[in-house]
């Protein structure tokens, strides 16, 4: 996979850098100001952003805004920093993520590890390390309603919560565009390596995040990886409202099959992750699909349905 440079309107550019298959977008918006929207991963941002800003003939990066705190989103926001003097903002809840890396993979992963296998979790140990730089303050915080100029554009921040607390997307008002990071996961994301699945660790505001999304006036969607049912990150007309209607599909798929676990009087995380996958036709259970499944059950928790007996080892019981 080699870098991809998209025009996504004047002076504003889609850059799509090496990341497993999938890749990993940012945005650039090169004019008077320029911003940059994610900064991709620590080693993505030294061996394929830097060269190909500096191809593009750009020295400074103003701001670096951050969808969300996930490792490949905030891996080379450092190097932003230190080679282009970008003050970097996102909202409140992502700086945990950023500025401890030990404390944000316990909060974002830490249960995980326990229901993997032990070779997944030091998988995912190490690519979590590598991936990222040491932790960092943010210089300035984003909030969920604002309005902020970016160059001649008004953008609307919008609350993008579900995938992970304190995501935010960014909605330019004039162009009908939203750049949502991970936000809108449809299927899973396209990839030869790793099995698609959804990932959300919040029903309700995941739920809330799509509904917000479908009241937008929208042309165009710009997700940071491909997610099914679409080939590309960048998703307009059709392909747009398809990807946005099989998000909420795939909840609502999920939900049933975890509610049919639960009947079936399984009772452990294992379990119906297990029985979830195997009734979607999945042989090998993706990471994903146990964070997304214990989002589901956390729901069914707070609905009175189950309650946990040992949460750090998945058990839970049925009232």
């Amino acid at each position: 996979m080699q870098v991809e440079i998209s025009e996504l309107d004047h002076n504003i550019y889609f850059i799509n850098v090496p990341y497993y298959d999938i890749g990993t977008g940012i945005i650039i918006l090169d004019k008077e100001e320029k911003t940059m929207i994610d900064a991709a991963t620590k080693e993505s941002a030294s061996k394929f952003i830097v060269p190909t800003l500096n191809k593009l003939g750009i020295t400074k990066i103003d701001k670096l805004l951050l969808t969300h705190g996930d490792h490949d989103h905030i891996g080379g926001a450092v190097t932003m920093k230190k080679i282009f003097g970008a003050r970097i903002l996102a909202s409140r809840i992502t700086e945990d993520y950023t500025k401890d890396p030990t404390m944000a993979f316990q909060k974002r992963f830490g249960l995980l590890t326990n229901y993997l296998s032990h070779e997944q979790a030091r998988e995912l140990i190490d690519s979590y390390y590598n991936e990222r730089d040491e932790g960092f303050t943010l210089d300035e915080y984003l909030y969920e309603d604002a309005k902020i100029k970016i160059n001649s554009h008004r953008v609307i921040i919008i609350n993008m919560e579900g995938h992970i607390d304190g995501a935010l997307g960014f909605y330019y008002e004039d162009l009908k565009m939203l750049v949502c990071g991970d936000s809108i996961q449809g299927e899973g994301v396209l990839s030869q390596q790793f099995t698609p699945f959804p990932m959300y660790d919040n029903v309700r505001k995941y739920l809330d995040t799509l509904e917000r999304v479908k009241k937008l006036n929208l042309d165009k969607i710009v997700c940071a990886h491909p997610y099914l049912p679409s080939y590309s990150p960048i998703v307009s007309g059709k392909t747009m409202r398809d990807l946005i209607n099989k998000s909420i599909e795939y909840v609502n798929i999920i939900d049933k099959l975890v509610l049919e676990g639960i009947n079936k009087e399984k009772t452990t995380l294992k379990e119906i992750t297990e029985y979830v996958c195997h009734e979607m036709g999945i042989s090998t259970i993706p990471t994903s699909a146990f964070i997304t499944i214990k989002a589901h059950l956390d729901d069914m928790r707070d609905k009175s349905i189950i309650r946990w007996l040992d949460e750090s080892k998945g058990k839970f019981e049925i009232l």
